[in-house]
C-alpha cells in the first residue's frame, strides 16, 4: 500500500512538472526607453541588447561589452544563437558582420560585392561559417558559406510572402498567412497549416508561434497543437523575439521577458 501511494505521488508530481514545463514564466519587466529595440538571453545566461544602434552584452558577472558600426547604418537584426559567432545584418548596406563572444569584430562582408543580383531580406546563423539568407527578388532561401563565399540555393521560389522568420543551425523557419514552414539545408520543406485565427503573427521559433488575437496574446505549440495565453498589462505589441526559449515582448511602455523553464 505504501509503495502504491509513493507511485501515485510520483505520477502526480511528474505530470505537474510536465504541465508547468509548457508554461511561459515572466522573468522580468523593464521600462521601455528611447532607442531600446532588442533584448534576449543566450543559453549561457548572458544578456544582449540593442540600444541606439549599439550592441550591448552583459555577462553573468555583469561585465559589459559593446559594439557599434556607424559606417553601416541601422542594425536590422542580430542572431546570438551561437555566442561564439554572433551574426549582425545591416540591410541598408547589405552587409553581414561577425562578432566573437567578446563583441570584437571578426569579419565584415558586403554582400553586394559578391552577389549584386540579390536583394537580401534576412540573414541568420546556420552551421559554422555559414548563414541562412532569404532573397526578396528570387523569393528563395539560400545557404551562404562565408569561408568560401559560395551561395547555395536551397529552396524553390516561395509562393507565399514570408511574414515572420527565424532559424537554427539546421533549419530555416517562416510563416505566411496560412502555414508554418521549415526548410532544411537540403531543401526539404515541411508545412503545417495554421489552424487558429489570428490578427497578427509576431514571432516564431522551431516549435512556437507567438501571435495576437483580439487584443490578447498567445503562444501556439506547433507539434502539440495547443495554445497558452501570455498575460501582459497592455493591449498592443510593437515587436517580439523568440530565442533559446526566451520570449521578449516590446510594448510602448515596457519590455517583458518570459522563459519556458527557468534559466
Amino acid at each position: 500500500m505504501q509503495k502504491l501511494i509513493v507511485l501515485v505521488f510520483f505520477f502526480l508530481v511528474n505530470n505537474l512538472v510536465n504541465a508547468q514545463g509548457d508554461k511561459y514564466i515572466l522573468l522580468s519587466e523593464k521600462p521601455q526607453k528611447d532607442g531600446f529595440c532588442y533584448y534576449t538571453i543566450d543559453h549561457l545566461g548572458d544578456e544582449y541588447q540593442i540600444v541606439n544602434n549599439e550592441v550591448v552584452k552583459l555577462s553573468n558577472n555583469r561585465q559589459k561589452r559593446s559594439y557599434k558600426n556607424v559606417l553601416l547604418g541601422t542594425l536590422s537584426s542580430m542572431d546570438v544563437r551561437n555566442p561564439l559567432q554572433i551574426v549582425l545584418f545591416y540591410k541598408n548596406f547589405n552587409s553581414v558582420v561577425l562578432l566573437d563572444n567578446q563583441l570584437s569584430e571578426v569579419a565584415v562582408y558586403n554582400l553586394s560585392d559578391f552577389f549584386p543580383q540579390l536583394d537580401v531580406k534576412t540573414v541568420s546563423s546556420a552551421q559554422k561559417n555559414s548563414v541562412w539568407i532569404f532573397d526578396s527578388l528570387t523569393k528563395r532561401i539560400y545557404l551562404l558559406d562565408l569561408a568560401q563565399m559560395t551561395l547555395n540555393s536551397v529552396s524553390v521560389p516561395l509562393e507565399q510572402e514570408v511574414v515572420v522568420w527565424n532559424s537554427d543551425a539546421n533549419f530555416y523557419y517562416w510563416t505566411d498567412n496560412t502555414s508554418f514552414n521549415r526548410c532544411d539545408r537540403y531543401g526539404k520543406v515541411m508545412t503545417t497549416p495554421i489552424s487558429f485565427s489570428f490578427d497578427s503573427i509576431i514571432a516564431i521559433d522551431q516549435n512556437t508561434i507567438f501571435y495576437q488575437q483580439k487584443q490578447k496574446f498567445y503562444v501556439w505549440k506547433v507539434k502539440e497543437q495547443k495554445k497558452e495565453e501570455i498575460i501582459i498589462s497592455e493591449d498592443s505589441v510593437e515587436r517580439g523575439f523568440l530565442n533559446n526559449q526566451i520570449l521578449t515582448i516590446f510594448t510602448k511602455e515596457s519590455v517583458y521577458i518570459f522563459t519556458q523553464n527557468h534559466l
